[in-house]
């Protein structure tokens, strides 16, 4: 099984070639330099696109060349601009020999302001730690999270998310905007609906209507949750209108989220408010201890949507 990778970075080609390694036997994987079509530094969907890039080269390039790979891997590390602070992370796109496309991120680590000015004026993370740390080959190495924990966290590892929880942990979800109504349309309670992984763990009525403070609840999510949430690599919670919970409430309320505009409702999200204006807030926050016992994660749940699983190692 050969696969290519857009770069010669051997972080990137190590993180690929472990990832690969779980669910097929003999993978060979090359490194092989190739344009990103972005900035140096690319910052927000400029990180997207230069992953999609790279991978979109090599499937090009195998063809043009005949080299016979099976899958085709850009990595693209940027900058992406959130709640008014600036994040490091890394976008990895996975092409196959069809055409199926798949993407997926790093977690995320806050940029300090020294960072984020050099970055915003078109410098390169990898160097501004080059300059800090005296290391030019830094990003070939630990990276940026690296020097910053000291080595316990590496840029290879945060492809890792853990997938063996070893104890509860805690779901919490703070939330400003207009959830509207439980029980009826009549009534001004706010009902929030919270879903993991497709299944409703219930809806949260706050006690509070329209409130532009941030409403927090936090909930107990047991190891068996969590080992089910998390088994492939990534846990994915949307929050709903709560009254949609409820059936005597179904068509008796909008499914849409309201929007709050200097505290009080304005009208649908769509096109009732301004958007500089709208004060809607969803932040998701779960926590746990565990350990992995697969790396590179974000290529690992990528590849389920190619229909691979550890059972398919040939």
């Amino acid at each position: 099984m050969k696969i290519l990778v857009g770069s010669k970075n051997p972080v990137k080609i190590d993180a690929a070639k472990e990832a690969f390694s779980q669910y097929f036997s003999d993978v060979e994987v090359e490194g092989i330099d190739v344009d990103s079509s972005v900035p140096e530094q690319p910052l927000d969907e400029e990180t997207f696109e230069g992953s999609e890039y790279r991978a979109s080269i090599l499937k090009k390039l195998n063809e043009k060349a005949k080299i016979g790979a099976s899958f085709f891997v850009g990595i693209e590390g940027g900058a992406i601009n959130i709640y008014s602070k600036w994040f490091a992370f890394g976008a990895v796109c996975i092409i196959d020999q069809t055409g199926k496309i798949g993407f997926g991120t790093s977690p995320m680590f806050e940029l300090w302001q020294e960072a984020v000015e050099d970055i915003l004026n078109g410098v390169e993370l990898g160097d501004v730690m080059a300059r800090i740390t005296g290391d030019s080959e830094v990003k070939r190495k630990g990276g940026a999270v690296g020097f910053l924990t000291k080595g316990v966290v590496e840029r290879k590892d945060l492809t890792d998310v853990p997938t063996n929880p070893t104890g509860d942990g805690t779901l919490t979800i703070r939330v400003r905007g207009d959830y509207c109504c439980y029980g009826g349309s009549g009534s001004y309670s706010e009902a929030i609906g919270v879903v993991v992984e497709g299944t409703s763990i219930g809806a949260w009525l706050p006690g509070a209507d329209c409130d532009y403070y941030l409403l927090t609840k936090t909930y107990t999510v047991t190891q068996e949750q969590l080992r089910g949430w998390a088994s492939d690599g990534k846990v994915e919670v949307t929050l709903v209108q709560g009254a949609a919970l409820y059936p005597a409430d179904e068509g008796t309320v909008p499914n849409h989220v309201n929007c709050l505009c200097s505290g009080y409702f304005y009208g649908p999200y769509e096109g009732g408010c301004p958007a500089a204006e709208c004060g809607n807030i969803n932040i998701v926050t779960l926590e746990y201890e565990g350990t992995n016992k697969s790396k590179a994660l974000p290529m690992n749940w990528i590849m389920k949507k190619f229909g691979l699983g550890n059972k398919d190692r040939e």
